[in-house]
């Protein structure tokens, strides 16, 4: 059993990425969550490691001016004597100034593409804050718990299991949350929600406050999604860039990298309903192929440029893999751009041996997780590809993560 009177105390050294502080005790590393850089807190180790123990927060000894008392009362608490048994993992830096998390953010970053990716600092680029560090969210997703007769209708806690009752959340647009408090007075609603049944909030300004139940059916009307191309058709379901602010910013960033190589002819991997091809036909590229293997979001896309009249673009419901594949047999590499945005997984592996082997002119890598865009990074620089810009944009404030554009090119540095 655990001794739960024996308590050690440790300074915080640094703060690594998904936001655990990390301190050492006689060599060892120990991960703590909920702490800022240079305090000295009183932690209880919880589970041990060949090479590191992580350990529960219980007292903030020494804080950092830095630190701030969090509202939200889902956020990890440190209690003396107790740990909190339950705690939403969705938000990581609630306690800490968004200055710090941006700086945090940033050194993460660049330690991602140094030591792992192997790119010289001199390439990051001044990194792009979010407008707002709360209520940017478009769209949430809520998990059902308890019993019909006690229903919880919240976020999974940090045991990947519970579900915490979240009456609002700080992160949702005021509407979303306005929706949530009519949606929790229908007893009949919430009592169908159990068992991890999910719900879905979504706010677009085109077609206001809207949710539904699971996943959304086939023919479910589409929702028109504000972007910083003009206005989309996404499927309801369909992936979304949450933060609209830093959203249009990321778009602008990669239409600036399209002007500024001009190239024939672009391929926009993942492509869901087409934002990227899109900027590529305000950069003023010809031709532009989208792929992506969900076949609702792919005619969404064509939709979308049906409306704008742009006969240049061709999508394909297709795997990553296939459909590149499929479209380099008709374009010329050192005239070929692709734009790739995966999920936190990454490029699968035949995707990047696929484009390290066509040498292309450029890639502009879209990413939410640095781990894996490093370790694929590392692939294609690899392959002959090296590393021109990256920047890092602050989509997901107070979470643990965030978005980067990352341009890779062949030819002469």
């Amino acid at each position: 059993m655990t001794d739960h009177s024996k308590t050690i105390e440790l300074k915080i050294s640094d703060v690594v990425y998904r936001g655990k502080g990390l301190a050492r005790v006689d060599g060892q590393v120990v991960f703590v969550p909920g702490v800022i850089t240079g305090e000295t807190v009183r932690v209880r180790i919880q589970k041990k490691f060949k090479n590191y123990s992580e350990a529960c927060l219980l007292e903030v000894c020494e804080a950092s001016p830095l630190r701030l008392s969090h509202v939200c009362p889902h956020f990890l608490r440190a209690e003396v004597g107790s740990s909190q048994s339950m705690y939403c993992a969705g938000c990581t830096y609630q306690h800490m100034a968004y200055s710090e998390e941006f700086r945090l953010k940033q050194a993460q970053f660049v330690n991602f593409m140094e030591r792992m990716a192997g790119v010289d600092k001199a390439v990051i680029i001044s990194a792009t804050a979010s407008p707002s560090e709360t209520g940017y969210r478009n769209k949430i997703v809520l998990h059902g718990g308890g019993t019909p007769e006690k229903p919880v209708l919240g976020y999974v806690a940090h045991d990947n299991k519970s579900v915490i009752d979240v009456p609002m959340c700080l992160l949702a647009q005021k509407e979303i949350n306005e929706l949530l408090v009519t949606v929790r007075k229908d007893r009949a609603l919430m009592s169908s929600h159990t068992q991890g049944r999910r719900l879905t909030l979504r706010h677009t300004p085109a077609d206001g406050s809207v949710f539904w139940s699971g996943r959304s059916a086939e023919g479910d009307a589409w929702l028109t999604e504000a972007s910083g191309v003009g206005d989309l058709l996404v499927p309801r379901d369909s992936f979304a860039q949450i933060n609209t602010g830093v959203a249009h910013s990321l778009v602008r960033q990669v239409v600036d990298l399209l002007k500024s190589s001009a190239p024939a002819a672009v391929i926009d991997l993942y492509c869901g309903a087409g934002l990227f091809s899109f900027a590529a036909a305000e950069a003023g590229v010809a031709r532009i192929f989208g792929v992506d293997n969900d076949p609702s979001a792919v005619r969404a896309a064509q939709r979308n440029a049906n409306v704008r009249n742009l006969s240049g673009c061709a999508f394909l419901a297709r795997s990553a893999d296939a459909g590149l594949r499929e479209v380099l047999n008709s374009v010329s590499a050192q005239e070929t751009t692709a734009i790739v945005d995966p999920s936190r997984r990454g490029l699968e592996k035949g995707v990047v041996e696929l484009l390290g082997s066509a040498r292309l002119r450029r890639i502009v890598y879209v990413s939410c997780a640095p781990d894996t865009m490093a370790r694929d990074v590392a692939h294609l620089c690899r392959a002959g590809y090296h590393v021109t810009s990256a920047q890092l944009l602050d989509m997901f404030p107070r979470t643990a993560y965030f978005e980067s554009v990352t341009c890779l090119e062949t030819g002469t540095k």
